[in-house]
């Protein structure tokens, strides 16, 4: 059994000739400039807990920034580090950040996918019982990429190892 079609309409847009009056003396070709049009992608890689240890020591947290497609330009990222929504860890008590609370991260033209750069977190050791505290990680700005969506961030949880 044949199904019934739809009349196709089409449409036309009148098209106007010239014809030349002069020869022409050259023939121009395109060019065409291969240019990359990709943005590359920036993502935290996930903390680890850590263990609060005691006095002097000073656990260190390493967090890592990945580049994840190969960029033909610098990209800029700037990411913050402040304490977390739940029992909050405090800045110079708990933790510091040794090259800053807030900076960038620079990802220089070329990078292959994969480049990484890492910003250090001191947990600073205590014999205070408290509850686990936590800081967040944050990046939040970026020029020549893009952030991927909710892996912009990610909270550090410092566990305390003195009894309560």
């Amino acid at each position: 059994m044949d199904t019934p079609t739809a009349p196709v309409q089409l449409s036309a847009t009148p098209t106007t000739t010239v014809e030349p009056t002069a020869t022409p003396t050259a023939t121009v070709e395109p060019t065409v400039n291969a240019t990359s049009t990709r943005t590359s992608l920036v993502v935290v890689q996930v903390i680890e807990p850590l263990i609060e240890g005691h006095p002097p020591e000073i656990t260190i947290c390493a967090v890592v920034v990945e580049l994840r497609e190969a960029t033909d330009k610098e990209v800029t990222v700037t990411y913050v580090v402040e304490p977390g929504p739940v029992n909050s860890a405090s800045p110079d008590s708990d933790y510091r950040v040794p090259d800053g609370i807030k900076s960038d991260l620079v990802f220089p033209g070329g990078a292959p996918a994969g480049t990484t750069r890492t910003v250090v977190i001191e947990v600073i050791g205590d014999r205070i019982a408290e509850k686990d505290e936590t800081i967040v990680f944050r990046l939040t700005g970026i020029s020549g990429g893009e952030l991927v969506a909710d892996q912009d961030e990610q909270m550090l949880t410092i566990i305390d190892d003195d009894a309560i």
